[in-house]
């Protein structure tokens, strides 16, 4: 789950800053939006493993991932994060983690890839070709995730005419055009992300980021 909620959460800012950062716009972010999303990974096993989910997002901060395969939740808000973990067997309990969300390492790197597509202290940016970024983290937060790059990867762009490269992206890089990311860990993981679908402007109460804890569940305070 650590991997998906990190990589989510870089989705969700990465995509609303993109915009911003190749056209100068100023509010590209949505207020809110909703992104289903299919995950794989390889186990230590060597075996490619897949899960899918749905993401919920709401400014400022208000996140909520579930994950179908195993029904676990992340929930967030400006003030509070809850991580879910259902029971796996029948009559046992499950565990909510309580954490504030300013102390939240994701959170605080949330907050920091604001900066889009542009040179950072907690990233360098790649272009790698019209249609693929990378992110190089440099900043000593970044290690306490164990994150090297991040790769992101456009639909295929049919270019205009006689206009200079960054032009090109100016014009034809929308906010649906994000297809796939992939996270890169710094012991080799690597963890791939592909985007079913993304929704704009679902109106969202704000309740919907308070996570109601279930009966017969432990909870676990930091």
């Amino acid at each position: 789950m650590k991997n998906l909620l990190l990589l989510l959460i870089c989705v969700i800012v990465l995509i609303g800053d993109l915009r911003s950062a190749l056209s100068g716009s100023a509010d590209f972010m949505p207020k809110s939006l909703k992104i289903e999303f299919e995950q794989s990974f390889k186990s230590v096993t060597g075996k490619t493993k897949t899960s899918n989910g749905f993401l919920e997002y709401k400014r400022s901060s208000q996140i909520r991932i579930k994950e179908s395969k195993d029904n676990s939740e992340f929930v967030s808000n400006k003030e509070t994060s809850w991580y879910y973990v259902p029971p796996f067997k029948t009559g046992e309990k499950g565990s909510v983690q309580i954490n504030n969300s300013k102390n939240n390492n994701l959170v605080r790197v949330f907050d920091s890839l604001k900066n889009g597509l542009i040179d950072n202290d907690l990233y360098k940016v790649t272009e790698v070709k019209v249609d693929q970024f990378s992110l190089k983290f440099i900043d000593p937060k970044s290690k306490d995730l164990k994150v090297d790059h991040i790769d992101l990867f456009f639909r295929k762009i049919v270019f205009p005419d006689k206009v200079d490269h960054k032009q090109k992206n100016t014009k034809v890089l929308e906010f649906s055009d994000l297809e796939s990311l992939s996270i890169n860990y710094t012991d080799g993981q690597k963890v791939d992300l592909k985007l079913s679908k993304i929704e704009e402007n679902n109106n969202f109460p704000d309740k919907n980021f308070e996570f109601q804890i279930p009966t017969n569940t432990e909870i676990i305070k930091n």
